[in-house]
């Protein structure tokens, strides 16, 4: 059988919970299964403080989360802060952005004397920073002024067997269509870009805003715009649209 891509992007950094409260309120097809996913959630009380217990025997050159105790944009702004409003206004969270980045980068710079590789930061949602360095500077950098805790970075593969089926993808995948899941968390204009660069020739956008009115949005590569389709509709539209290709 030929078999044909569909990208499928996730523009918004959703939880699953969110996804099954979104369909649930849009009256999305009760029968359609939602993947349990609650055995991912963290207890309680787990937030790690120094250094975590499985990098005390750690050797050699790791890659680790190193968190700052300033909290995160998204804690400051408030708890659903684009719907009841943010307690800090635009120019506001800028100078807090800003402030959290220069802390980073002094913290990058005293890692950096150990010879220690950054990797990335991030302030919005965690404030901190992902370093590769050995594991006998560990204890260095977990006394240094800031940091709250040091965590490892774990690289996992997740088979597409497990993944589809978050996306409500299972019968299209198995109708023969290639179903790739973008959710590096890039700028939407980014994953846009890529998809063209490799020739994606099918893309549904799932966003914040569609999922409240129980709407994705569809565009073929041969498109010059978009269009919103009933979520509980878009698994015979593709069909329809590979079938017509």
């Amino acid at each position: 059988m030929f078999r044909r891509s569909l990208n499928i992007l996730l523009i918004l950094a959703l939880t699953l919970g969110l996804f099954s409260t979104a369909f649930a309120q849009d009256g999305v097809d009760p029968n359609i299964p939602i993947v349990d996913v609650s055995s991912l959630a963290l207890p309680d009380g787990s937030e790690v403080t120094g250094i975590a217990p499985e990098l005390l025997e750690a050797t050699g050159e790791i890659q680790v989360v190193v968190r700052l105790v300033d909290p995160p944009l998204a804690s400051v702004v408030g708890t659903n802060a684009k719907q009841k409003g943010s307690s800090l206004k635009p120019n506001q969270q800028k100078g807090y952005l800003r402030m959290l980045d220069q802390k980073q980068q002094t913290l990058i710079d005293q890692i950096g004397s150990m010879n220690g590789k950054e990797l990335s930061r991030v302030s919005k949602a965690l404030n901190a920073v992902i370093v590769s360095v050995d594991a006998s500077r560990l204890a260095e950098i977990a006394g240094l002024p800031n940091v709250a805790s040091i965590r490892p970075v774990i690289n996992y593969e997740v088979d597409l067997s497990e993944t589809v089926p978050y996306i409500g993808a299972a019968a299209v995948q198995a109708a023969g269509v290639d179903v790739l899941l973008d959710d590096r968390g890039e700028r939407p204009g980014v994953m846009f870009a890529d998809l063209e660069l490799v020739g994606i020739p099918h893309r549904i956008t799932i966003g914040e805003r569609g999922l409240k009115e129980g709407l994705v949005e569809y565009q073929a590569r041969t498109d010059k715009e978009s269009r919103n389709i009933p979520l509980n509709e878009i698994e015979n539209f593709v069909k329809s649209a590979l079938c017509t290709a």
